[in-house]
């Protein structure tokens, strides 16, 4: 017992070398995701199988993404506010569900808070990389998400993980970024979705 409480420490020990600056960091990472409004991106996404897809994302918080797959694909993954649409152009097929039913979701909240409803599963700080594992409190069934952040010259969202409630990983690696120009509302437009 007194071998797992020291390996225990230990691994505690190389997430959070300073428990104050992790809290610090954490914050930091907090007040960058509240200030961030738009971003454009090229992504690369991995699926569980190892599939590999490209596109184009568009965020504008709080409320709105999209995620145009390039061909062969052509799916468009979009929320509009209220609702996540999953459509294919190939098939004109439409599902939806609320925004809220996504681990994604907490990316498009009005306002971020971790310590009000969510869980900090992991919280770590190597080399020019800070990852971040969240899940929504009380609702497992939602997976869990994580998020890799650049440190310098300026922090930047780079990557997210989407882990579902099996585990299953989905991959999201950003390239290109811009942040902080205006979108278009065309974007978002689920009424457009299939023509």
């Amino acid at each position: 017992m007194k071998h797992v409480k020291i390996t225990l420490f230990f691994m505690i020990a190389m997430f959070f070398v300073n428990p104050v600056q992790a809290v610090v960091k954490l914050s930091q990472v907090e007040a960058y995701l509240n200030n961030l409004k738009t971003l454009q991106a090229h992504f690369k996404q991995w699926d569980p199988n190892g599939g590999l897809t490209t596109g184009t994302l568009y965020l504008q918080r709080p409320g709105h993404i999209r995620m145009d797959y390039n061909q062969p694909s052509k799916l468009v993954i979009l929320a509009d506010g209220e609702t996540l649409f999953f459509a294919d152009r190939e098939t004109g097929d439409l599902s939806y569900s609320p925004i809220e039913q996504s681990p994604a979701s907490f990316l498009l909240d009005a306002h971020i808070n971790f310590q009000k409803g969510f869980k900090v599963d992991e919280f770590s700080v190597k080399a020019n990389r800070i990852k971040l594992t969240i899940r929504r409190q009380g609702d497992n069934d939602l997976g869990a998400l994580s998020l890799v952040f650049q440190r310098s010259p300026s922090l930047k969202l780079i990557q997210w993980v989407v882990m579902d409630s099996q585990n299953k990983k989905t991959i999201v690696n950003l390239e290109n970024i811009q942040s902080g120009h205006k979108l278009d509302p065309v974007l978002f437009d689920s009424s457009i979705l299939l023509k």
